[in-house]
């Protein structure tokens, strides 16, 4: 009896859920690209209809096309969690092929950082701090893959501009062919990826910020300065990142309570005086109660 009366009452909110998935659908034929991401969403996540990630990057891939850089995120996660796996065969089996996946998730992931997407900009930190490039290979290998291009728009020139200026030349009408190949460079690249950090970090991407705090705190490419480690520390704990927050009450402890936070955002280690924070815009805030001299 029980078996009978949960079923007659998951029924309708399945019905429910079918009923809205279509609604949804519907409207995301019509080419509006937040109708585009949920839809996709619904496909990645299961929401109100099975999981299909193939379907899933056709409305990811749309919605990239238009300028969604959380899309083509998306599609990056999707290769890199190896949910798009190759099939072979006439039986068509599936099988894992990691440096493919790397480098259609670098693609996309390329593609997310070019619209200023925060997680696909720390991405390509992680890569260019780890060292991956698709790994040894027997030969050189190499693979295209052709993705939608996002509106035109601005790129803002430096390093990032230069990637999407890099993603806005025309290869027909509305599609960039990216080349990828397997060929392996040893070692970290701390300077470009530094170079994404800084990007994410002004979109205020916490993950971003924190890198930036190792950076400063550990001097990987960059002069060790614990007071610009305290600034990114302070920026990705303001958002709620429970280790930055830790790594700067320890460089607290290691250094001592600054004196000043200054109006950029760094801090100052010198005792007060005249010279606390000059070339940073002046004090902010005091942070110690010692009085002013």
């Amino acid at each position: 009896m029980k078996d009978w009366l949960l079923i007659g009452l998951l029924c309708p909110c399945i019905a429910y859920g079918q009923n809205s998935f279509k609604e949804l659908l519907t409207k995301a034929n019509q080419g509006d690209m937040k109708d585009e991401i949920a839809v996709g969403d619904a496909y990645n996540y299961g929401r109100g209809t099975g999981i299909n990630y193939r379907k899933a990057e056709e409305w990811y891939k749309s919605a990239a096309g238009q300028g969604s850089g959380y899309a083509a995120y998306q599609i990056g996660q999707e290769y890199l969690l190896d949910h798009r796996q190759q099939t072979r065969g006439l039986a068509h089996i599936p099988y894992s092929d990691p440096i493919y996946n790397m480098q259609m998730g670098r693609i996309f992931m390329l593609q997310s950082a070019a619209l200023n997407y925060g997680p696909g900009l720390a991405w390509m930190g992680w890569y260019y701090e780890a060292g991956y490039r698709m790994g040894q290979s027997v030969g050189d290998s190499s693979s295209v893959a052709t993705i939608q291009e996002p509106q035109p728009r601005s790129s803002g020139g430096g390093f990032i501009g230069g990637l999407a200026d890099g993603l806005a030349r025309r290869n027909g009408a509305d599609q960039t062919t990216i080349n990828s190949s397997t060929s392996t460079v040893g070692g970290p690249d701390y300077a470009d990826a530094i170079e994404w950090y800084r990007k994410g970090a002004d979109v205020n991407d916490v993950d971003c910020e924190f890198a930036l705090g190792r950076f400063y705190e550990q001097g990987l490419g960059v002069k060790k300065d614990p007071a610009l480690a305290m600034k990114w520390y302070g920026e990705a704990a303001s958002h709620g990142h429970a280790s930055a927050k830790t790594r700067l009450d320890l460089l607290f402890e290691q250094y001592g309570t600054p004196s000043a936070q200054c109006k950029d955002g760094t801090y100052s280690l010198s005792h007060r005086d005249s010279g606390t924070c000059s070339g940073h815009g002046g004090v902010a805030q005091w942070m110690d109660a010692s009085p002013s001299p």
